[in-house]
């Protein structure tokens, strides 16, 4: 009689360690950044814990460690990812619109306007003013993320517009980091009076013509 030859299956279980596959690990770089901003945000950078992240995350505290060795990293690693993320969103569409530098400028205060009632910058502008320190250097530069583009897009139509229209200016820069000034502080003082869009064009109009009036001075 001939006698075949049985397979017994495996059943041996494999463990793998390491590393975690890419996509698995983009999905919980993510989600720590993502959980670290929130928090970061919603108490302040001094209050909120790495234990808080981690818990919020959804992850040990150990696999937090892991990829930022405290929370200062945290912290550099959440302003850059927002850095990104707006840097994107800003190359959508244009700043400013209109025929003439005044109504440019004002289509550029309505935009800063309204983005100045979104509950994530003024939380951001919140971190940014209120966090001293290290952190406080890191948290500023978002501030400088968020200006700087402004400041030269504004210069750069200050010079052109002004020459087209016959008007001599000797600093554009100064006057464009003037009026993101004047916003800035509408926006710090005034927010909550501004809800809507028909209210950020009379004040960003009003705010163009106080720097119109002083245009002798440019």
């Amino acid at each position: 009689m001939q006698m075949t030859r049985m397979s017994v299956p495996d059943t041996t279980v494999r463990l793998r360690r390491g590393r975690p596959r890419k996509a698995d690990a983009a999905q919980i770089n993510g989600r720590i950044l993502d959980a670290a901003w929130d928090l970061f945000l919603e108490v302040g950078f001094e209050a909120a814990t790495m234990e808080q992240i981690a818990e919020r995350a959804g992850i040990t505290k150990t696999t937090l460690y892991l990829r930022h060795d405290d929370k200062y990293a945290l912290l550099r690693a959440t302003v850059n990812n927002r850095m990104s993320r707006w840097s994107l969103e800003n190359t959508r569409e244009g700043w400013i619109v209109g025929d003439t530098l005044e109504e440019r400028m004002v289509s550029l205060a309505c935009r800063i306007l309204a983005a100045g009632n979104h509950p994530e910058i003024l939380a951001t502008s919140r971190l940014i003013h209120g966090t001293t320190g290290e952190a406080g250097r890191i948290a500023r530069e978002l501030d400088r993320f968020m200006r700087e583009p402004m400041i030269e897009e504004l210069t750069g139509e200050i010079a052109e517009y002004a020459h087209i229209e016959g008007v001599a200016v000797k600093d554009p820069q100064a006057v464009a980091r003037f009026f993101l000034g004047m916003l800035g502080s509408m926006i710090d003082q005034f927010a909550d009076d501004y809800g809507d869009a028909a209210s950020h064009e009379m004040l960003a109009r009003q705010v163009v013509a106080v720097l119109f009036r002083g245009r002798g001075e440019w």
